[in-house]
Parts: structure tokens; sequence; C-alpha cells
């Protein structure tokens, strides 16, 4: 199962993949991956478990690599969705920021649009009547900048003054205090423990700026509790504090990606 892999399509290339149910010779999942107007779709026939759920879940962290897409899932030529693909497909979207939505489901009926009742009553994972309404349905212009940093104690210093720039150029200086605290924090936090470059990824859309943070270690951050006499411990909770919401997703590459995002007031 390792080895089955389907790479990211041409425009108007159709890639395809079967997943076998355990222990049977016939096919349990059907995977059709093409590119529609620049957006990976994946086509789902079949039945969605066991096996297949982590198929699935690989290549949609494949193709959501660029950060900036969003995958959606055609399944309505699926007979079967179980509880466990639909938890798989929750985690995979809510690892990520909340807008654009990462992952979309579009032509859901009978069983598998009950267990989507279901299961996801928070609307994690948007739903679609068809592929073309959802490419349609465009989350707006989004507006994003990168600064690449080498893991030394200046690299907190440098990305503060990134992210204020970034922020008077896009007319954002109600949010620039917190946003520098937050984006100091992620730095912090990946030259202290992962080492090596970091990224930092700046993104407006609507009324949400995400702050995300690019290193070359697998394990996530882990919060813990400082003692009241330390200086440091505390980057977790602070960002917590500050932000909307946050979370981590990993690379496909190797690495994670720590995020968090800042409602933006009305202009």
């Amino acid at each position: 199962m390792q080895n089955q892999k389907v790479d990211r399509p041409a425009e108007g290339e159709e890639r395809h993949l079967v997943v076998p149910l355990a222990g049977r010779g016939t096919p349990g999942l059907s995977i059709r991956a093409r590119l529609r107007d620049g957006v990976p779709v994946l086509t789902l026939s079949g039945r969605l478990d066991g096996r297949g759920v982590d198929v699935l879940e690989a290549m949609l962290t494949e193709f959501l690599a660029s950060d900036q897409s969003r995958v959606p899932c055609d399944v309505s030529e699926l007979d079967y969705l179980s509880p466990q693909a639909v938890q798989k497909l929750v985690h995979v979207a809510a690892a990520r920021p909340p807008r654009p939505a990462a992952v979309v489901l579009c032509g859901a009926s009978s069983q598998p649009q009950q267990v989507l009742a279901d299961m996801d009553a928070g609307r994690t994972l948007p739903l679609y009547r068809s592929v073309a309404e959802a490419i349609d349905d465009s989350p707006g212009a989004m507006w994003w900048s990168q600064l690449t940093l080498t893991c030394d104690l200046a690299a907190p210093g440098w990305a503060r003054a990134f992210l204020a720039r970034v922020c008077t150029d896009w007319q954002l200086e109600a949010v620039v205090e917190e946003a520098r605290l937050l984006v100091s924090e992620l730095v912090t936090n990946a030259v202290v423990h992962a080492g090596g470059a970091a990224e930092v990824t700046l993104q407006r859309l609507g009324d949400q700026l995400t702050i995300a943070v690019r290193d070359g270690a697998d394990v996530p951050p882990v919060h813990r509790d400082a003692d009241l006499m330390e200086e440091g411990g505390r980057g977790l909770h602070l960002v917590e504090a500050l932000s909307t919401a946050d979370g981590t997703y990993p690379r496909p590459e190797g690495g994670k990606v720590v995020w968090c995002t800042v409602h933006l007031p009305d202009s």
C-alpha cells in the first residue's frame, strides 16, 4: 500500500488508482485524479473505508502541498462512506486554516450524504452539488507573501519586520502588534526546536490573516506548562490566546507547517 500513489496530473490529464478491499480480489475503491481549471479534483467510486482511507489521506496531503489550494472530492459515485473515512477527512481539513476550506465534497447522496450529516454537523467539509459549483465558488482574492529565514537568533526579528512591512502594504495596521507577537513566537519555536531554515508565509483572504511557519522537523509542537519563574515555555499558549484558530500539519516531503489566524476588523 505504501507504494500506491497518484501523482498530480497535468491539465486535462486523468490519473487512476484502484485500492482493493483487504482479503478480496475485487476493487474496493477507485480514485481518479484530474486537474480542472488548475484545481486538483478527486473522483471517488465504490467503497471508501479501511485501506482506502489512508491512501486518500496521503493523496490529499500531496495535492494540498502548495498551501494555497483546495481539493474538491467528487463523491457522487461512492456506494459507501464509512464514519472512519469522514473522521479522517475532517482531520485533514481541520489541521489547515479554515479559509479557504482545504477539502470540499461534491455530489453526496444516499448513504454517504447521511453519514456526513451524522459525522460532520460542524460542516468542516463544505458540501456542493457538483464539482463545477465548488470550483466556481471562489473564496475571493488571496494575497500572500513569503520570507525564507536562516536558523539563527536574528530570525524572529527579521520575521517581525517582514510582517510589519507586509501589513502596512495591505493596510492592516490595526492587527500589526498582535500579529508581530504571533509570528515571533512561531519563528522562535522553529529556531529553538526545529533547526535549519524556516519559511514564513502570510496569507490574506477575506476577513482572515493567516501566519504560517514551515520548518524541517517532523515532530509537532508540544504544549508545556512553564514554571512561573521561567522566561520561556509559554509561546503556544500565547498563540492560542491571541489567534482565532491555530494548528499544524505535515508536509509530504518532510517537515511541518505551524499556523495561526487573526480576524481582520472591518475596514
